[in-house]
């Protein structure tokens, strides 16, 4: 048993400790009440979850974390919906073009489609309905995460999607995931 633990957790690799930390910082970003505040939580959890996913081999995930990244910091600066929706495309297509040469069929797809989801929830300005579209992509990430085998991806789909939509039922009268 502690063998196999032990492959799967192991404290002094980096992976874990990139994966332990982005656990810890994505647990926290679907609790905070304004939409600034979930975005720079969110972006910090990602950039460690594409160093996890890089030292793990998962190529797709890493680019679609490094995406994220790009797209959220864009969310939360750009005023003008007419450039963020043209970064948030060319974001998407570069990764479209990322995944096809990493191509590793299911795990690519899910990663993909987690990216996408979340690309409309980032544009998205209602919180509330920010919150859906991130609950839809953790359940896509879940995908992705359990066929690469990353126990810290699953915990934070996990953690995130319970939050997120805890945060967002009992906050549904202030329409917001916060609570």
């Amino acid at each position: 048993m502690s063998t196999v633990l032990h492959s799967i957790f192991d404290p002094a690799s980096p992976a874990s400790i990139f994966g332990l930390l982005g656990v810890a910082v994505g647990a926290a970003w679907p609790l905070f009440a304004r939409r600034e505040a979930m975005l720079a939580g969110q972006a910090s959890s990602t950039a460690l979850f594409a160093a996890h996913f890089a030292l793990i081999g998962s190529t797709t995930g890493a680019a679609a974390c490094l995406v994220a990244i790009v797209q959220t910091a864009a969310a939360w600066r750009v005023r003008t919906r007419g450039v963020l929706l043209a970064v948030n495309g060319g974001c998407l297509a570069i990764l479209g073009i990322v995944a096809a040469q990493n191509w590793r069929g299911w795990p690519s797809f899910f990663a993909v489609a987690g990216a996408v989801l979340a690309t409309v929830g980032r544009v998205e300005v209602a919180p509330h309905r920010m919150c859906w579209w991130f609950l839809a992509g953790s359940l896509t990430s879940a995908g992705h995460n359990t066929l690469v085998g990353s126990p810290f991806g699953l915990v934070s789909d996990a953690l995130t999607f319970g939050a997120t939509a805890f945060g967002a039922l009992r906050r549904g009268r202030r329409r917001n995931c916060a609570w």
